[in-house]
């Protein structure tokens, strides 16, 4: 656990995402001293998930600000989904192998809907 205290910002396209992610980092600069800015939306973490996570102090405490592009709140909320409706941990890597590649292929087609780049949306497993 990193954070205390957070919050999420959902916004439409990916320049929006920098100039949020930069304008809090930038702010957050002159008020509490560096932030840590974690940028997973190049290659995603090992599941596949991508966003910018903001940590900073406040009055000693963690706060972690998530800022993501709308197609990636799509890909969070469908592994939510998934987890309740299957009662897995895909959040967390456990489940079918599938349904965990699936997941991965997912977030890079995504990733290319972001970008602006041919994607085409992977196949469930069955």
């Amino acid at each position: 656990m990193q954070d205390i205290v957070g919050g999420r910002i959902v916004v439409p396209l990916l320049w929006v995402q920098d100039a949020v992610v930069e304008g809090i980092a930038e702010r957050l600069g002159v008020q509490s001293g560096d932030p840590i800015v974690k940028d997973t939306r190049s290659e995603g973490d090992q599941l596949g998930y991508r966003a910018v996570h903001i940590v900073f102090q406040v009055h000693g405490l963690p706060v972690e600000i998530q800022v993501r592009s709308a197609r990636q709140q799509v890909w969070a909320q469908t592994v939510e989904f998934l987890d309740q409706r299957m009662g897995t941990d895909l959040k967390h890597g456990v489940g079918p192998a599938d349904w965990l590649e699936w997941l991965k292929d997912l977030s890079t087609s995504l990733r290319n809907g972001d970008l602006d780049l041919p994607n085409e949306l992977p196949e469930p497993p069955r």
